[in-house]
């Protein structure tokens, strides 16, 4: 795993990348505990991350944890992959997910909390980009259709 972050004001952001779990999440928390002090939001990019096992999930929970007492926490640009496992262990509705493709109806651009709740005529819809909207509970297919 790495990740790259940011920082602006009171807001900090994480880009992460690879696989996170048992060996890597120990560094991304102890990372995250020390850089979220004094920070009143933090946005974690996902797009990039290739595997999440439980010891990342609780990381992620950790951060909300504190985060939510301070402001908030927004997580980005997730995989399929991340999606599903939050939401399996009914852990996706405790989290901000920002709309990558901005096709959502929320004027913050902030889609629902689980994306069970994506409206039907949403599924699958590409953007301007011919992006399909990765926040389908359907696995895109390769030609976005």
């Amino acid at each position: 795993m790495e990740f790259k972050k940011s920082t602006e004001g009171t807001k900090i952001s994480y880009c992460i990348s690879g696989r996170l779990d048992t060996n890597t999440a120990p560094v991304l928390n102890a990372d995250l505990t020390e850089s979220l002090e004094g920070m009143n939001e933090l946005v974690l990019d996902l797009k990039d991350l290739e595997y999440i096992s439980s010891a990342g999930v609780r990381v992620l929970l950790s951060a909300y944890k504190t985060m939510s007492k301070r402001g908030g926490m927004v997580l980005k640009n997730l995989p399929y992959m991340v999606k599903e496992v939050l939401s399996l262990t009914g852990l996706l509705e405790f989290f901000t997910i920002q709309c990558p493709l901005g096709i959502c109806d929320s004027e913050d651009g902030q889609w629902p909390s689980s994306f069970f709740e994506v409206p039907y005529d949403l599924q699958g819809r590409e953007n301007r980009r011919g992006e399909a909207c990765n926040l389908c509970p359907l696995e895109p297919s390769v030609n976005g259709s």
